[in-house]
């Protein structure tokens, strides 16, 4: 295993260790996932799916979308496959990782970014912390001023907490 020492050091370990196979570990090496390493995964992902008799439909950083192709209505048999696919291909954990490294860079404390940007947004009371960011999210508890921009920003800030794919950061 490489001696991984960026701010995704852990992450990259723990894909090592336990979701690696020869592919990951070759993207992973070198603490990036490029774009050409990411379409790879793509193409990787919808070969295997296809393979299982399903078409991917549609992609981005944070999941993808299925047409079953007439699987029938257990669903059990086809997310077997998809959970199958996921791994071969290094979607999972690949995209999640390369989708927070696009967010956070620096794999800054979410608790912290998600509180200041929910703060910034105008959804929650000015002084809003970190440590209360901790106890409202596992229930989605948060005391929003609005609950429909809250909810809405929530999901904002959670795509993009610093504001860097929308290029406004915060």
């Amino acid at each position: 295993m490489p001696s991984f020492d960026g701010p995704y050091a852990s992450e990259f370990r723990d894909a090592w260790t336990n979701y690696g196979n020869p592919f990951v570990h070759g993207v992973i090496a070198d603490e990036e996932i490029s774009d050409a390493e990411f379409a790879e995964i793509l193409a990787r992902l919808t070969t295997c799916v296809e393979g299982a008799g399903m078409l991917v439909t549609s992609h981005d950083a944070h999941g993808y979308r299925v047409d079953m192709n007439g699987r029938g209505e257990d669903p059990e048999p086809a997310n077997a496959d998809l959970d199958a696919c996921d791994m071969e291909s290094g979607w999972f954990p690949l995209s999640i990782i390369r989708a927070q490294m696009q967010s956070n860079p620096q794999n800054e404390d979410m608790n912290e970014i998600m509180a200041a940007c929910m703060v910034q947004n105008g959804v929650v009371a000015d002084g809003y912390t970190a440590k209360e960011f901790a106890r409202d999210n596992p229930e989605r508890s948060f005391p929003f001023l609005d609950p429909k921009t809250g909810d809405r920003a929530f999901t904002e800030c959670q795509n993009d907490p610093l504001g860097l794919l929308s290029g406004d950061e915060k």
